[in-house]
């Protein structure tokens, strides 16, 4: 993961009705090539029930290291 960063878990705004959804965000960095950035993936999951289901599409964009 870039720079020793784990992976978080924030509220996510975009919510189902009647749901509990959370961001699931993983960050990964190439370790050999320093001057790369690295890639974010947002993955929204709504826990509102027994079986976690995900939302929407993966998101992804370049982070800074």
């Amino acid at each position: 993961m870039a720079g020793g960063r784990p992976g978080r878990v924030e509220f996510s705004p975009f919510a189902r009705f009647c749901g509990e959804c959370w961001d699931v965000i993983v960050c990964f960095a190439d370790p050999q090539q320093t001057t790369r950035s690295a890639r974010e993936y947002r993955i929204c999951v709504d826990v509102s029930d027994a079986q976690p289901v995900t939302v929407g599409r993966v998101r992804r964009w370049a982070a800074p290291r």
